[in-house]
């Protein structure tokens, strides 16, 4: 679209955003800020307004439902070339903001912003705009007159040069030669690439040559002329309406950049910090948690390379665990150091960082080949201490100088890493008791188990079998290795409560009275009485409790029925009486896993969980034995 206007007082912003609340909020603030607010909630929307009006400034969000923010972008600069586009992103993502302002974009603001930011970046862009603006007006000036135009164009500031369809310069005005530092003549008649760029050859992405090309104007941003330059070309054009040349403006944007540069550091800071944030809460191994914090390292910096060590205190030696960027592997010269040895291991032993911007210059680095040969600039070397104590050393070189503000974040993301190794280690030796402790707990059961087998020879090794046979089944229906532990724990004592009963009734041969049965029937009160009092990992009182309720509530000692029985009680059940079916009893011999099967196969879902009924069932099929 044509761009043959006036600046107005009132700028035009069109906002774009899926965010209906935000683009209300924005719309009624700046209405009483001397704005001309219009809104659109779609990509499409947003386009289709571009194509029919111009608008000075776009305030975009970069993810709309209806397409990608570059893309938008993208048709928005196509369309109307001098509207500036400021991006909103609540996902500040480097490659994405750094391909943004390629396409384009004059600036980009995180999501939530302050208004007061929103504010400056809004005058920043409206004022470019009208300064180039005023730049095309004063240029058709120029055209119409040469004195006046002599004039207005050495009063510009801002470094412009007029070429021929050869891309050579025919004209430039003073502040290029005074950036320069030369006479205007000096360079008439040079190349534009031998100018800017100090190169001999064109290069591919020069935006006058662009610009002769598609007869279009041209913006690029490119560092030249000792710092960072928006360069703007417009071509030129005879009465035929012929090219005969291309006007090119250089406008300094080396402030903006080192801004842009600052913050992109501070993204990057952020976003390692939440990375090794999420490494330190891992539930990795030490080494794998220590890897993935050097591989953000690496990721978020312009690091050469970043390795970490833990200290050995036994040996006084530091261990290499994790090693990201140019080299990864952790054995070799380095993979061992000693306390004192080397610069990792003089860091280690002063228990001070060692920090250099000029590392030909360190007395603390013996390769100084290596270093230059791979262009090394920096190093740091931090000691991983926690309440006076070291626990290893992290050091990384780089190909470029670092910061002030750089160094004191890395010395703060490093004391988080000291304290994930410690808590690496407490974690570790707490593992290490609770292994003792549950050695403890299954020598424990296992003792319990075998008093009552003592009183009941006829069914030795039966809670044996049946917590075997309950831990397939639980295998079988996915539940948790926790799950598993805690059956197994519960079937191995699940016939305690028989400790109570005289010797003679559990061993008698023949059939049991009423009386006699009913004292057998309470081993699974008197098992969770023995039990309860014990704090287990597991619910084992209440799975020994319910191990011979039923789903239709006929079971004892409570009746429970369906929900109310722990899943675990209800594998219990099956279990015990596919062991106790399928072995000799005192009263009668083996009646076989098959006759145990049809049991409980007839008995699902009025007796039996139907799905561990048919766990079992398959687990069996599948060449199950007891062993």
């Amino acid at each position: 679209m044509t761009n043959d206007y006036k600046m107005i007082e009132k700028p035009k912003v069109l906002i774009i955003d899926d965010d209906v609340a935000l683009c209300d909020s924005l719309s009624d603030i700046f209405v009483l800020e001397n704005y001309l607010i219009e809104t659109a909630y779609t990509a499409k929307d947003g386009i289709g307004k571009v194509e029919q009006d111009f608008y000075n400034i776009v305030l975009q969000d970069m993810k709309l439902t209806d397409s990608d923010g570059i893309t938008v972008l993208e048709k928005i600069k196509e369309i109307s070339p001098d509207t500036e586009v400021i991006m909103f992103t609540a996902y500040a993502v480097t490659e994405s903001v750094i391909k943004a302002m390629d396409r384009g974009a004059f600036s980009y603001l995180p999501k939530p912003f302050e208004m007061a930011d929103l504010r400056a970046t809004l005058k920043k862009a409206y004022e470019r705009q009208a300064l180039l603006l005023e730049n095309r007006k004063l240029f058709n000036q120029v055209l119409e007159g040469k004195n006046e135009w002599e004039v207005t164009f050495d009063s510009i500031e801002d470094p412009i040069s007029i070429h021929d369809v050869d891309s050579n310069i025919t004209r430039c005005n003073k502040a290029l030669a005074a950036k320069l530092k030369v006479k205007p003549e000096d360079i008439i008649g040079l190349a534009c690439n031998k100018v800017f760029r100090g190169s001999n050859e064109p290069l591919a992405a020069c935006a006058i040559l662009r610009c002769i090309e598609t007869l279009k104007p041209t913006k690029e941003e490119a560092e030249c002329l000792g710092g960072y330059f928006l360069l703007t070309c417009f071509p030129r054009f005879d009465k035929s309406g012929e090219l005969n040349g291309i006007i090119h403006i250089a406008r300094d944007i080396t402030e903006q950049k080192q801004m842009e540069k600052a913050l992109m550091r501070r993204m990057n800071i952020a976003s390692l910090g939440a990375e090794i944030g999420v490494a330190l809460t891992s539930i990795d191994t030490l080494q794998h948690m220590l890897n993935n914090c050097a591989l953000s390292f690496f990721k978020n910096y312009n690091v050469a390379f970043v390795r970490i060590w833990t200290l050995n205190d036994k040996e006084n030696m530091l261990e290499l665990q994790a090693s990201a960027g140019m080299y990864t592997h952790i054995d070799g010269t380095h993979s061992r150091v000693p306390v004192g040895s080397l610069k990792i291991g003089k860091i280690a032993e002063q228990c001070e960082p060692h920090i250099t911007n000029n590392v030909m210059n360190d007395s603390w680095v013996s390769d100084k080949d290596w270093a230059r040969r791979e262009s090394m600039v920096a190093f740091v070397g931090l000691p991983l201490i926690v309440d006076n104590q070291l626990l290893g050393v992290l050091a990384m070189f780089s190909r470029e100088q670092l910061t002030e503000g750089t160094v004191e974040s890395l010395m703060y993301i490093a004391k988080e890493i000291a304290l994930g190794i410690k808590r690496k280690i407490g974690e570790k030796i707490i593992e290490q008791h609770v292994d003792k402790l549950r050695t403890a707990l299954d020598g424990t059961i296992v003792a319990l188990s075998l008093t009552v087998e003592q009183r009941d020879p006829y069914t030795a090794g039966h809670q044996r079998r049946v917590s075997q046979l309950a831990c397939a089944i639980a295998d079988e229906m996915g539940l948790s290795h926790e799950q598993i532990e805690g059956v197994k724990m519960a079937g191995i004592v699940h016939d305690i409560g028989k400790m109570h009963i005289p010797a003679e009734i559990l061993s008698r041969p023949g059939k049991l009275t009423a009386d006699e049965f009913n004292i057998v029937r309470s081993h699974a009160q008197v098992g969770y009485d023995i039990l309860k009092g014990i704090e287990f990992p597991w619910p084992v009182a209440d799975i020994v409790h319910q191990h011979h309720e039923y789903m239709d509530g006929s079971g004892y000692p409570q009746g429970l029925s369906n929900g109310d029985i722990l899943i675990a009680a209800r594998i219990l059940c099956v279990a015990d009486v596919v062991e106790a079916m399928s072995s000799h009893r005192p009263y009668r011999p083996s009646l076989g896993m098959d006759t145990a099967l049809e049991e409980i196969s007839k008995k699902k879902r009025s007796h039996f969980d139907e799905r561990v009924v048919l766990a079992c069932l398959k687990i069996i099929k599948e060449g199950f034995v007891f062993e």
